[in-house]
């Protein structure tokens, strides 16, 4: 499918997140949009005012201007029912990697406490 389409479905949603990028992406569609909203979600919900989501050949990112996470939390973020948040299940980010591994892709973040942070998607 065309990243555009994608882009279009995502600003539907959110409309205040900025994407950019364009070609085609071999994946299951629903699911990559399943990814791209937890991870916009999670964005806001870390107190993000700004997400960029960008995307090139193969490569996804979600960037936000949030809270940032310490290194404590990065080494146990996709860790099925680790949460930081107070009513949350702590399944989002493990569902996504399980999303991405299944469609022989790879996810990783970068980021810093009080700094944005960045998801990249390699599919």
């Amino acid at each position: 499918f065309l990243v555009s389409e994608l882009f279009n479905h995502i600003a539907g949603l959110f409309p205040q997140v900025k994407t950019h990028g364009d070609g085609l992406l071999r994946a299951d569609r629903a699911q990559l949009e399943q990814v791209l909203i937890n991870l916009i979600k999670n964005a806001y919900e870390s107190w993000a005012t700004k997400v960029e989501v960008s995307a090139s050949d193969s490569e996804i990112r979600v960037k936000d201007n949030g809270s940032g996470m310490s290194p404590d939390i990065l080494e146990h973020a996709f860790i099925p029912f680790f949460t930081t948040k107070p009513t949350g299940t702590g399944i989002g980010l493990s569902l996504c990697r399980q999303i991405i591994l299944k469609h022989g892709g790879t996810s990783r973040v970068e980021s810093q406490e009080g700094c944005d942070t960045t998801f990249i998607i390699k599919l």
